[in-house]
């Protein structure tokens, strides 16, 4: 595994087979209050870090954005992350609080990130 994937892995709050994912949501429709997003992503060992740095951060910040959700902060996603046959869940501030680990940001440089991202 790649070291980011090891982080994303044991920041995971809960796993599953990936082919019990479906029965999984089914099985949270309607029971979650406040309405919560889930943001699916792929894990790959071929995409290295700066794949996920690059594209899948700035595109779950605006995902986040544009559903007038705090866009440093994550509340209200879970983060569903697909690697081999296994399915893993992360909360939104857990997902944002590795990549500012993985790129040694703290709180208010993550800030400015996070505004490069959202601008157009």
């Amino acid at each position: 595994m790649s070291s980011y994937i090891d982080v994303l892995v044991s920041k995971a709050f809960h796993s599953m087979p990936a082919t019990e994912y479906n029965r999984y949501r089914e099985g949270t429709l309607g029971e979650e209050e406040p309405r919560i997003f889930y943001y699916e992503l792929p894990l790959l060992d071929e995409k290295p870090w700066s794949f996920l740095r690059d594209s899948v951060y700035p595109s779950y910040s605006r995902f986040l954005y544009y559903k007038s959700l705090n866009p440093e902060g994550g509340e209200g996603t879970i983060i569903v992350a697909f690697y081999k046959n296994q399915c893993y869940l992360l909360r939104g501030r857990d997902f944002l609080s590795i990549f500012m680990e993985m790129e040694g940001l703290n709180q208010t440089a993550f800030h400015f990130r996070v505004l490069q991202w959202l601008s157009p």
